[in-house]
């Protein structure tokens, strides 16, 4: 098994076709402990934020009033399909390294490891830093908690939209732009430029690296993704994809264009 300890993940570490564990730095020690202690374990120490079929979603305590966040799959379907291709774990973080470069508030990732046998992947991990006392853009949504408070619902929107267009500038297509994966925090004071909220991304294992092109093309999938959630009128999106169209830096697409296919789409999304 190949064993990296560094600051950054990058795409020469995974081997592809044999184990392999990535650890920041600070954080080797840390993995191994947990690990003993049985806190990495299904039915282990640690609080189970959600599952499904596959794989599993831990809060562990680090035991110094912090956490972190390990996903682990419990079954790999149609591990041929990996065969010298990343694992989902892998490629999301690669994805967070990538965005991180970019500049994007992402949650910081720890560790990221594989289990192969003959190419055969069997099992799959990803540690990344827990987003204290944050909640997700839910809360702003149709019928969430938050939905009325006009001002913080404005400026989650806003933001968001502004960095997704620096994410599009990267060249990245989130592909799971949704108000769970947009995280939030009051601050108790304004920030210099007047934000009241701190801001995070969280689980970006779906994003893919596009060209400029494609991903003036497909950028409505990021916007079909997240306003599905929220009925606002034709003014107000056209507000909004004009917003976005303004930060965007390099060769913006147009703004009537990319409005006539959010309008086109999000009813059939709706219904789904």
């Amino acid at each position: 098994m190949k064993k990296f300890a560094a600051d950054k993940f990058n795409s020469s570490m995974p081997s592809l076709w044999r184990s392999f564990i990535y650890w920041q730095k600070s954080f080797a020690g840390k993995y191994q402990e947990l690990k003993q202690g049985g806190y990495l374990q299904e039915n282990g120490r640690s609080e189970m934020i959600w599952q499904t079929r596959s794989k599993y979603v831990l809060k562990v305590p680090l035991g110094d009033g912090k956490f972190v966040v390990y996903k682990s799959y419990r079954k790999i379907s149609k591990p041929y399909k990996f065969y010298f291709r990343p694992s989902p774990c892998t490629a999301e973080a690669l994805n967070y390294q990538l965005m991180m470069n970019c500049h994007l508030p992402m949650a910081e990732l720890l560790a990221v490891g594989e289990e192969r046998s003959f190419l055969h992947l069997r099992n799959a991990f990803i540690v990344t830093g827990f987003a204290d006392g944050f909640r997700d853009g839910r809360d702003f949504a149709r019928g969430g908690a938050l939905s009325e408070q006009l001002a913080y619902r404005s400026e989650f929107i806003l933001r968001n939209l502004a960095l997704l267009a620096h994410c599009h500038d990267c060249g990245i297509l989130h592909r799971g732009f949704t108000p769970a994966n947009l995280l939030y925090k009051v601050r108790e004071q304004a920030a210099e430029k007047g934000h009241q909220l701190d801001i995070v991304w969280i689980d970006v294992a779906s994003c893919r690296k596009q060209n400029r092109w494609r991903i003036n093309k497909n950028a409505v999938v990021d916007f079909v993704q997240f306003f599905r959630f929220f009925d606002f009128s034709s003014d107000e999106l056209a507000e909004y994809v004009q917003y976005y169209c303004q930060n965007r830096k390099n060769h913006p697409p147009a703004a009537d264009k990319l409005l006539s296919k959010l309008q086109e789409k999000l009813p059939k999304r709706n219904k789904n």
